[in-house]
């Protein structure tokens, strides 16, 4: 519970900075709009491996567009393009034999390409190895 306290709060927080709500009650009504330590064992660990993923997904995000060398004053346009083009979901990818991906794959039909990206966007950056996605 510990770690889930920490990255929650620590998540909150910087969705509430990043929302330019800096005075006590607005921390206040972002932290108790996001779940904490005393939301059930099994739902605060997903909700853990969600908030690595996004955290992730913005490492991998930076680096990506580093790599293509964007432009600061291009950043955010690419940045609003990238994340759309990207399933969220990959960054925080369960450990699956190779059968199993194959079946995800496949039972994803044409979102598959949008999963794929992100992976390989999370290898590239180095946030996720191999043996994260393997079982």
């Amino acid at each position: 519970y510990a770690e889930a306290q920490k990255y929650l709060q620590d998540y909150a927080n910087r969705r509430g900075a990043d929302l330019g709500m800096g005075t006590d009650a607005s921390r206040a009504l972002v932290n108790a709009a996001n779940p904490g330590v005393q939301t059930p064992k099994g739902a605060a660990l997903s909700v853990v491996s969600v908030i690595k993923g996004l955290e992730r997904m913005q490492a991998a995000q930076v680096a990506a567009a580093q790599a293509e060398k964007i432009p600061p004053e291009r950043y955010n346009e690419w940045r609003a393009t990238w994340n759309r083009s990207v399933d969220p979901a990959a960054f925080a990818p369960p450990k699956l034999t190779k059968v199993e991906w194959e079946a995800k794959r496949k039972s994803m039909g044409d979102k598959w390409d949008a999963y794929a990206k992100g992976l390989q966007a999370a290898l590239n950056a180095k946030v996720i190895t191999p043996s994260d996605i393997r079982k």
